[in-house]
């Protein structure tokens, strides 16, 4: 192939989101504790010896439906984003806006008895999802941008190596 520049197809940048990433680290230490201050709260409030009677019944289930969520909403967007693979990131991206938002908005403006510390802690919840959610499709649109971008070279350097041999 003399005359031909190959393509060293290895030399190829990392497309992973470094905000998604470090959005995703602090998360990883906020839920925790977002979830202990919500139930030691809850606790704290209407709890009477061994036993916790909350008025507020939607609250234990949307807790639990995101004690279930988090986890994997958490796993998916680092692999997804680490891995530079799409279909995770967007089950990340799925799980943030239909599970961990509404919940999050559900904690800050919808529940029967709402304190200040309780806004406070809630809207830092609510304000790092939203931030994930817009670096979530903006990473997946730059990581399906250079996935593409790799296929056609790659196509490009096979038909040009395939006319080159014959």
């Amino acid at each position: 192939m003399e005359g031909v520049d190959t393509v060293n197809s290895t030399n190829t940048s990392v497309s992973s989101s470094l905000l998604l990433q470090q959005l995703l680290f602090y998360n990883y230490y906020l839920s925790p504790a977002w979830f202990f201050s919500v139930v030691f709260i809850i606790v704290y409030r209407y709890g009477s010896g061994l036993s916790v009677s909350d008025p507020d019944e939607i609250r234990t289930a949307v807790l639990f439906l995101w004690l279930l969520a988090e986890p994997v909403r958490l796993w998916t967007g680092y692999s997804g984003n680490l891995k530079e693979n799409v279909p995770i990131l967007l089950v990340f991206w799925l799980l943030t806006f239909f599970v961990s938002t509404p919940v999050s908005f559900y904690f800050s403006f919808a529940q029967m008895d709402i304190k200040p510390y309780d806004k406070g802690i809630n809207i830092t919840v609510l304000v790092m999802l939203l931030l994930e959610l817009g670096t979530g499709v903006y990473a997946a649109a730059k990581i399906m941008r250079s996935q593409s971008r790799k296929y056609y070279l790659e196509e490009y350097t096979s038909a040009v190596e395939k006319i080159h041999t014959n």
